[in-house]
């Protein structure tokens, strides 16, 4: 019992000092420098005893969720602005019952996927910061910036594909550029046989 109220009073103090650290502005020097891209801007990842921010560990969980669905936050909206579609214009309207079934068995058929290669640098670039961005702070605009830069520089320099955040998602120690780029060939496919599948749902009577 003492132990428990020990607890309730301690508790809201750890909860305030654990967001009080965290909203404390974050200094490239207490980062780990990873790398230089083509264009000389330097980048780094949060080390051992760094934490994540809570602005970029929020983006993160909500990247490596949609990994588990083997889908992009697109695909998501994709299918998700068609199911709601036929729902609005009825159920038993224009066999939509069974368009929404269709849908369905198109997502339990995921297992079969893999992780999109776009969601692969949504994570990626998340974890890393950039030298001319705050490393608490996640920007879209930035983020966006750093994928394309990601998937410009994998192209041209192997050592991209041993970093040690996409050896973990992809759950290999090695990756030759040749994988990688049938990875990213069967990614591409997997996303254009979604769309096809919406495609043709949407155009049945």
């Amino acid at each position: 019992m003492i132990y428990k109220l020990i607890w309730k009073y301690l508790k809201q103090g750890l909860i305030e000092y654990y967001l009080k650290d965290q909203n404390k502005p974050l200094e490239l020097t207490q980062l780990e420098y990873a790398f230089t891209d083509s264009k000389a801007r330097k980048y780094y990842r949060f080390g051992t005893g760094v934490s994540l921010p809570i602005d970029r560990y929020a983006q993160l969980t909500k990247y490596l969720t949609l990994t588990t669905a083997k889908l992009t936050a697109s695909n998501i909206d994709d299918i998700t602005n068609k199911m709601l579609e036929m729902i609005q214009s009825g159920i038993d309207k224009n066999k939509n019952a069974a368009r929404i079934a269709a849908l369905c068995y198109e997502l339990q058929d995921r297992e079969k996927w893999i992780v999109p290669h776009q969601l692969i640098y949504d994570i990626l670039c998340v974890q890393y910061v950039r030298e001319d961005e705050l490393p608490e702070v996640f920007s879209k605009d930035v983020h966006m910036e750093k994928v394309s830069t990601f998937m410009d520089e994998i192209s041209k320099h192997s050592f991209f594909l041993t970093l040690p955040e996409l050896m973990k998602l992809i759950n290999s120690s090695t990756m030759s550029e040749a994988e990688w780029i049938a990875y990213c060939q069967k990614s591409m496919e997997q996303d254009q046989s979604l769309k096809e599948i919406l495609k043709i749902i949407s155009s049945k009577k």
